[in-house]
């Protein structure tokens, strides 16, 4: 094949030695190569062991938190002593804090828990997330926030959301919103004012999912 062909000249070029390729094996036979590459996956190994960080944060703020998402004690000492020594996160890639988040939201999920709210104004302090830019972190963050109840998001969500087109992210907050005990009345307000600024399918789609008689 013409890719065999170049890979040989490229190769022979450099004086490097295939002479052991099976190309065969490589191009034609089914499974997985003999080989398998070694990837660095020493960023994403990082965003994961922040979001284990802040899942055991969470769960010390859950023996601790009153009603109010307020506590003290021991644990709340404890929990303010793990924030204190979370790796530097200045020099982080938007994509390492998106894949810190998706991973803690997969996290809960899996536990069916939910952050309460002491632990939302710790994070969102430590990493000024309502201010992001970023339209990736804003989502994860703004969803996390939903799902935890945490009411204080709403005036960011409601930009986030009047500023995007994008299905990818509107149509999931709206669902956030539309189950939450806090956003029903919000979603249903926001999107009449907005609807129309949406494509029709978007429209379409987010009318359905708030269960809209004229979707």
């Amino acid at each position: 094949s013409n890719f065999v062909t170049f890979f040989r000249q490229y190769c022979a070029s450099r004086s490097l030695d295939i002479s052991q390729v099976d190309f065969d094996a490589w191009i034609n036979r089914p499974g997985m190569p003999a080989v398998t590459p070694d990837f660095d996956d020493s960023l994403s190994s990082s965003s994961i062991a922040l979001a284990q960080s802040w899942y055991d944060i969470n769960r010390m703020n859950m023996n601790i938190a009153d009603g109010d998402g307020n506590g003290d004690g021991a644990a709340g000492a404890a929990a303010l002593e793990k924030i204190q020594n979370l790796p530097d996160v200045s020099t982080w890639t938007s994509a390492q804090m998106v894949v810190m988040l998706e991973k803690l939201l997969g996290m809960l999920a899996e536990a069916k828990e939910s952050f309460v709210i002491l632990s939302l104004e710790q994070m969102g302090q430590q990493y000024q997330f309502n201010t992001s830019r970023n339209a990736e972190v804003r989502f994860c963050w703004q969803t996390l926030c939903i799902r935890s109840e945490g009411e204080f998001c709403l005036p960011c969500v409601e930009t986030f959301i009047k500023e995007q087109g994008r299905m990818k992210f509107i149509r999931p907050l709206y669902r956030e919103l539309y189950r939450s005990k806090f956003g029903k009345t919000n979603a249903m307000k926001w999107f009449a004012e907005w609807r129309s600024n949406y494509h029709p399918i978007a429209q379409k789609m987010v009318a359905k999912d708030l269960e809209l008689s004229d979707s």
